[in-house]
């Protein structure tokens, strides 16, 4: 069993760091394979929990007293429940969306570039190793996402060319306005 949650935090956590890593990729085209890396392996991983018979819902705590032995079975199929909707809704505003832009990329599609001024950003202090960031422009008030940036922070006020996933609102490269990107 612990191989199995050792071969699963890898393909969820390291291969997306991995992948944005590795050298000669461009960075929109590694951040597009890492977020739906991460994106789709999760989707996959809560319903593999959520109905899987050998999950375990209640692992410890009062509930895991004999006293509880007769509602328990009641208790776990609720729990289940929960975390079963938690992945539909997940497949439903996360997976596929991001799994429509990735068919749009693979067809040729490229990506939407727009420009536009930050107007509101959360840090990536709360999801460190996933460097996930929301970020909200000036003219829009709707959330886009940066996932697995480390380098060259977003400054509120300042204005960016981004390069974005539409469907799925997930950010795939920026660079300051006006600035110079030597080849």
């Amino acid at each position: 069993m612990k191989n199995k949650s050792l071969v699963g935090i890898a393909l969820v956590f390291v291969l997306p760091v991995v992948i944005v890593s590795l050298p000669g990729i461009p960075v929109w085209l590694s951040r597009s394979i890492a977020v739906s890396t991460f994106i789709f392996f999760t989707t996959v991983g809560i319903f593999w929990f959520g109905l899987s018979p050998k999950s375990k819902m209640i692992m410890g705590g009062s509930l895991a007293e004999s006293r509880y032995d007769r509602v328990r079975p009641k208790i776990d199929l609720g729990i289940r429940g929960v975390v079963v909707a938690f992945g539909v809704l997940f497949f439903v505003y996360k997976t596929l969306p991001l799994g429509k832009d990735i068919f749009h990329l693979a067809t040729g599609e490229k990506p939407t570039k727009l420009t536009a001024t930050v107007a509101y950003r959360t840090s990536s202090m709360g999801a460190v190793l996933l460097g996930e960031r929301s970020v909200r422009f000036a003219r829009d008030t709707t959330s886009y996402y940066l996932f697995y940036s480390w380098t060259s922070p977003l400054y509120i006020g300042e204005s960016y060319e981004f390069l974005v996933l539409p469907r799925s609102r997930m950010i795939l490269d920026f660079r300051r306005q006006n600035e110079i990107r030597l080849p």
